[in-house]
């Protein structure tokens, strides 16, 4: 073949396409099948075609496209197989975690990758899923942000912030809405100490850690099972006062060793409570400032009136009194006698032969009595007990009383109702024998300041309430008033159920007994541990005798002789019920009262006997239906008998008696074996700061009342035990004394003794102011009469005679002359007088007989001469014996001796 094409040219120099397509054709020389060639036009796909298959390209597409189908076969059921694997896994325990499809992961070098297992659904526990939690490895030295730290130092930093567990917030800085300044979070969470903040195995532990971060009060939180074990650690917990916003936290908790847990929502403690001295508790005092200008002012009892722990004599309780005399009665002089002794007890005061110390200047064995009754006191503060308790015995209150009224000026006496001391055990040595801070001592001191402090309400005796300003300042309670509620009956107690008859029990002599059930009242109280209940029931036989049983013998600290409560006779001869009581010291035997109401006759369970009993502080009542008069049919039924209604009183008097939280119990002769019945019980409980009474946030913590400073009593005071120091003393016994009225009783001047005057001259007796007329002495009265005794001859000593305006009056009497022998005669001019001997004018005794004809005046020849100065006689009146001349004034008798040298 030539190298040109047919007109000559070289092929060489044909051009150069520089694309072709399959369907363009190219020249080139064909072998035909003879075996020839020639030169044809080869379209471009056919030399593709041919090249391809020369090259077995065909069969090897063929095989790879048969190889790809088999392998995207094989994946997708890998794909499947391993998306059904997965998705099986998704969510469980030891399972996979889903990245979504923005979420990209490269794990490297030891990364690696962990799940936290899904918890299912428990209880009240919600399911929780699984969690996907990557390691990721990373150099320490790496920093972080723009701060140049360090990625250990960030761990760190990360390891104690908020989030952390066991964390603090030091770290974390935030502003609160509308402040102005940013603080940690850790301050601002300090604010406010919780329990729950401390560590403990127990809600005691983790309560005395609380008291000893010494914030001052600390947060129960709500919900808080407050359980405390009542331990003596828990007892000197004792610097904080606790609150929480859960009243049930308050109501609910146990064993806390005076430290009680209060309301948020209570106010604040009261600083002043009414008065309990008044002038009507101060008239001897009285009497010495009209007369004398002067009022000896003494305090005699244990060492809280003495000196004690104080720093200095001034800071102690009765001086405090002796300036409110001072203030409230100016112008008087107030003359202060301390004769308190430390560590004594009311049998001390009352022996004969305690011996007075030497500071008291005692003439040579004197008595401690003798010694402070020779100071002559017009008002006396008598303050025992602490150191009585638990043995304290009422016989030596009453001792001590009549002691006093012994005297021939009778002082006004006043009570110092003592306080409690503190819960804490952390006392000083040597206190610790005293046990002040025992459960034991303290219920001892509830029912013995109870009984104090009943007696003097009892008995008409002022008194210093100190246990109650205590009360309320460190134990957020006042324990004057109380409320009560409801008993439910409750099966298996002595209160099974209400309106149906429950026998009683039986002793060896016939008597029945029912004691108050273990049973919690609506609000918490148990019967069995009250100080105030009310009972209404009726009994289906009469008793012989029916005692109300307040504090049976022996129980609680108390020394007594008899029950205390009330007696009541249904078997009286006069056939009318009579009743008595006992305070512990008096014989209910020996103050029987009848009443007007007959004793129920034709008993039964269809008429019974039906009575109310009730015992609320110091008084006490008792009720029992009888038929009306006017209406004879009633009788007391559904709801009235809940209450009493219609009921007659047997008696409702005030008397001493305990106030610790107790078990009262009912006693009735005769009837063992018989039936009671029972409408309503309801009880309270007012040794406690529980929700039978009012209930306050304190003022202070117990440890600040009582501590001392550096173990040093002369700095502030105080002993850890029963001393307050001077801090506690202001808070609460000043304030005690400064809530009372010392203004003493006021007096008007006697017109008896003011006016009348003796004269022996030629027999005259004066009355009054003399005239001018010689030998007449005249009685001046509001109605414009005069009387007067003439002496001198005729009708001396015989008449009285009647003057108006300087002259007799002739229609008074027999031309003015009246005769002291008449028996009545009224004037007309003003009120009656009674002439018969003794003469009495204007309300008072005169006191005079004459007789005419020796013109000799007796004064009461026939009448006994005073036997002690409280003996019944009139003011003014006048009597004689060999010894002594006697005087009556403002209720009592004064006598002069009369010179027995002189003869």
């Amino acid at each position: 073949m030539s190298g040109t094409t047919q007109s000559g040219t070289p092929i060489t120099a044909l051009k150069v396409a520089t694309t072709i397509a399959a369907t363009d054709n190219v020249l080139g020389v064909v072998k035909n099948p003879d075996g020839t060639q020639e030169a044809q036009q080869v379209p471009v796909g056919v030399i593709g075609g041919a090249v391809s298959e020369a090259a077995g390209i065909p069969a090897a597409v063929q095989a790879a496209e048969n190889a790809a189908t088999t392998a995207q076969a094989a994946s997708d059921a890998s794909y499947k197989n391993a998306t059904q694997a997965m998705n099986d896994k998704l969510g469980v325990a030891g399972g996979a975690a889903q990245l979504d499809s923005k979420a990209q992961l490269l794990l490297q070098g030891e990364s690696s990758l962990a799940i936290t297992p899904a918890t299912a659904a428990s209880g009240t526990t919600p399911a929780t899923p699984a969690k996907l939690k990557p390691l990721l490895p990373l150099d320490e030295t790496a920093t972080v942000g723009n701060g140049g730290n360090t990625l250990g130092d960030a761990v760190s930093q990360a390891a104690g912030a908020v989030q952390a567990t066991g964390g603090d917030a030091s770290k974390t800085i935030s502003i609160a809405k509308g402040a102005t300044a940013p603080r940690a979070l850790s301050d601002r969470q300090a604010d406010i100490v919780s329990v729950a903040d401390f560590a403990g195995t127990t809600v005691t532990e983790q309560f005395i850690a609380a008291d000893k971060s010494g914030r001052g009060k600390i947060t129960i939180p709500a919900g808080t099972d407050l359980a405390l074990d009542g331990s003596d650690d828990l007892s000197a917990a004792n610097h904080s006062i606790p609150v929480t916003d859960d009243k049930t936290v308050v109501n609910g908790q146990t064993n806390n060793r005076g430290n009680y847990v209060h309301w948020s929502a209570y106010g604040s403690a009261p600083d002043t409570f009414n008065p309990t001295v008044g002038p009507e508790h101060l008239k001897q005092a009285g009497i010495a400032a009209r007369d004398n200008g002067a009022v000896i002012f003494m305090n005699v009892g244990d060492s809280i009136g003495a000196i004690a722990s104080d720093p200095c004599e001034i800071a102690v309780y009765p001086n405090a009194i002796v300036e409110m005399l001072k203030r409230d009665n100016p112008g008087v002089k107030i003359d202060h006698r301390n004769m308190a002794i430390g560590g004594t007890h009311w049998s001390d005061f009352i022996n004969p032969n305690y011996g007075a110390p030497d500071w008291q200047d005692p003439k040579s064995g004197e008595s401690w009595q003798s010694c402070c009754a020779r100071q002559n006191p017009d008002v006396v503060i008598l303050h025992f007990l602490g150191n009585d308790i638990p043995n304290f015995s009422p016989a030596n209150v009453y001792s001590a009383v009549n002691f006093w009224k012994s005297q021939e000026k009778v002082p006004d006496i006043i009570f110092g109702v003592t306080y409690r001391p503190s819960y804490s055990n952390a006392v000083d040595p040597g206190e610790s024998e005293l046990t002040y801070y025992t459960e034991a001592w303290q219920r001892a001191f509830q029912a013995s300041v109870g009984w104090l402090k009943t007696y003097c309400q009892a008995n008409g005796f002022g008194y210093i309430d100190f246990d109650r300003y205590v009360a309320s300042a460190r134990d957020g309670y006042d324990p004057e008033d109380v409320a009560l509620s409801m008993v439910p009956a409750l099966a298996g107690t002595s209160l099974p159920s209400y309106e149906n008859w429950l026998e009683l029990s039986s002793d060896n002599y016939a008597n029945g007994k029912w004691e108050m059930p273990h049973a919690p009242s609506a609000v918490g109280t148990y019967a069995d541990e009250c100080t105030d209940a009310s009972l209404a029931f009726d009994l289906d036989a009469i008793p012989g005798t029916f005692i109300v049983a307040l504090n049976p013998m022996g129980n609680d600290g108390l020394n007594i002789t008899f029950d205390c409560g009330v007696y009541v006779w249904f078997d009286d001869a006069s056939g009318f019920i009579t009743w008595s009581y006992s305070d512990g010291v008096i014989d209910p035997n020996t103050n029987k009262q009848t009443t007007n109401i007959p004793i129920p006759a034709n008993v039964s369970q269809s008429n019974p006997v039906r009575m109310c009993v009730e015992a609320v502080g110091a008084r006490v009542r008792v009720r029992v239906f009888t038929p009306f008069t006017n209406n004879p049919s009633w009788y007391p039924n559904y709801p009235l008998f809940y209450y009493g209604t219609g009921l007659a009183t047997v008696c409702d008097i005030l008397m001493a008696r305990p106030l610790d939280a107790r078990q009262y119990s009912l006693t009735m002769s005769q009837i063992g074996g018989k039936n009671i019945k029972f409408h309503r019980i309801c009880v309270g409980d007012r040794s406690r700061p529980g929700p039978d009474v009012h209930r306050y946030v304190p003022s202070t913590p117990c440890y600040d009342l009582y501590s001392e400073i550096d173990g040093n009593v002369q700095l502030i005071g105080g002993s850890n035990a029963y001393h307050m120091n001077s801090q506690g003393v202001r808070d609460t016994q000043w304030r005690a004394v400064r809530d009372q009225v010392w203004r003493v009783y006021s007096y008007e001047q006697n017109p008896v003794l003011q006016t009348g005057s003796f004269a022996g001259t030629n027999g005259n007796f004066i009355l009054g102011k003399p005239t001018t007329a010689p030998g007449s002495y005249l009685w001046y009265d509001n109605g414009g009469l005069n009387i007067a005794i003439q002496p001198g001859s005729g009708s001396a000593g015989t008449y009285l005679m009647a003057y108006t305006n300087g002259g007799l009056d002739s229609t008074i009497g027999q031309g003015g002359y009246v005769s002291i022998s008449d028996k009545f005669y009224t004037f007309t001019h003003f009120t009656s007088h009674l002439f018969n001997k003794t003469v009495n004018i204007c309300g008072n005794t005169l006191g005079v007989a004459v007789d005419g004809e020796t013109k000799t005046v007796y004064l009461n020849p026939p009448t006994a001469a005073p036997a002690s100065p409280t003996d019944g006689g009139n003011n003014g009146e006048v009597r004689i014996d060999d010894n002594y001349l006697y005087i009556c004034r403002d209720g009592k008798w004064r006598r002069i001796a009369f010179d027995t040298t002189w003869s």
